[in-house]
């Protein structure tokens, strides 16, 4: 197929690809001779895919006498057409554009960004390299070990120099933004209590203690902006990256979908390469334990790695106290309280209806107790 002749990628022909093709072949003479796409999906399945479009472009050129064969991604979201609003469907896009991922070389990088573009309709384009994971399938618990040290390594450097960013459009604090989300859901669980499905995703007074945490949500997010800051990518969990393998031997994580990226506070990282693993069932529950302790401790060594030597329970409360926020709170409930967001769910987590539903209320039970443990550390650090 040379031609998307509907939706939105109806301007796309072969001239409009060539040159994101001829960058990644490194030619400027490389012709295409034919391409397809296909739609994929990001970590939230097809619930994700409808709010962002995601496409593998693959096919072959000829160059230099010979065919050979290319591949890439377009990402695309649809903006309010503001310039004045930035938010997180137009902020992945900032920051190709603005060069700030491309200038990453460490041990944490984005992918290759081949072009940015406006289009009609308030879209905005991002061609990408696809990328292959280096590592076995799944990930061994050393991989996720290596990750949260590259973590720890990328977060450490603005916390002993290199300058914090300072872009309009970065996330001043992802908690807030993600309690945002969370706020008609709270309300929806407030006054559905006697609901069968909440009853069922809720017991054991689950439900209150949410919509305590809810009410004292301000205790945490002054806390989290007390702790010392650093740039986050937010949202570092299994599905959103890869590693490779370079030439010169070094190990790199490349993380995927920086819609998220910000300021943050030492330790917030954690919070979802913990939580969002365990919420999308890449390791394995029974696990917990071991794999808490081990990222954590791995991270700590990358931010010893980067020269600095805070205080500990300053990075255990940042990981404890953004778990709480963002993974305590519901997202998607009224959709999960129909057989629509249920079948959805167990599409997601490869469960049936009755796993998945008991697995998110074992999940909340451990972010509970992860709140529990934040506020001790706030009274024993005295930040509240």
């Amino acid at each position: 197929m040379n031609h998307v002749s509907k939706g939105p990628l109806a301007d796309i022909n072969r001239s409009a690809v060539t040159p994101f093709v001829r960058q990644l072949l490194c030619s400027e003479s490389a012709e295409i001779l034919d391409w397809e796409y296909q739609a994929l999906y990001g970590g939230g399945g097809d619930l994700g895919a409808g709010l962002v479009g995601i496409y593998h472009f693959s096919g072959h050129a000829s160059d230099h006498g010979q065919v050979v064969p290319w591949s890439l991604v377009l990402k695309s979201t649809q903006t309010t057409g503001s310039e004045d609003i930035i938010d997180y469907f137009t902020r992945e896009w900032f920051a190709y554009h603005s060069g700030f991922l491309g200038q990453l070389s460490g041990h944490i990088v984005a992918p290759r960004c081949f072009g940015t573009s406006k289009q009609p309709d308030n879209l905005l384009w991002i061609w990408l390299e696809n990328l292959v994971d280096a590592d076995e399938q799944p990930w061994s618990l050393e991989s996720y070990a290596q990750v949260a040290r590259h973590f720890g390594q990328w977060n450490g450097g603005y916390l002993t120099g290199d300058p914090l960013p300072d872009y309009a459009w970065f996330c001043p604090s992802t908690s807030r933004e993600w309690a945002l989300q969370a706020a008609p859901e709270i309300e929806f669980l407030r006054t559905s209590l006697e609901h069968p499905v909440i009853q069922q995703m809720y017991p054991a007074g689950q439900a209150q203690t949410i919509l305590d945490l809810w009410d004292k949500r301000e205790t945490f997010f002054r806390t989290l902006e007390q702790l010392p800051q650093t740039v986050c990518h937010n949202d570092a969990f299994r599905r959103n990256l890869f590693r490779r393998h370079t030439g010169d031997g070094r190990d790199q994580t490349i993380a995927i979908d920086w819609a998220n990226l910000g300021w943050g506070a030492v330790g917030e990282e954690v919070a979802t390469m913990v939580m969002g693993n365990l919420a999308f069932n890449e390791v394995d529950w029974t696990l917990v334990a071991e794999f808490t302790t081990l990222m954590f401790e791995s991270y700590l060594d990358g931010l010893r790695d980067a020269g600095w030597n805070g205080d500990p329970r300053m990075v255990r409360l940042g990981f404890t106290a953004a778990a709480a926020m963002k993974y305590s709170l519901p997202y998607g409930l009224q959709y999960l309280c129909t057989e629509e967001g249920q079948a959805w769910l167990g599409q997601l987590l490869h469960q049936n209806r009755e796993e998945a539903l008991s697995g998110l209320v074992e999940k909340r039970a451990f972010t509970l107790d992860l709140a529990d443990e934040a506020r001790s550390l706030m009274e024993e650090l005295d930040l509240r």
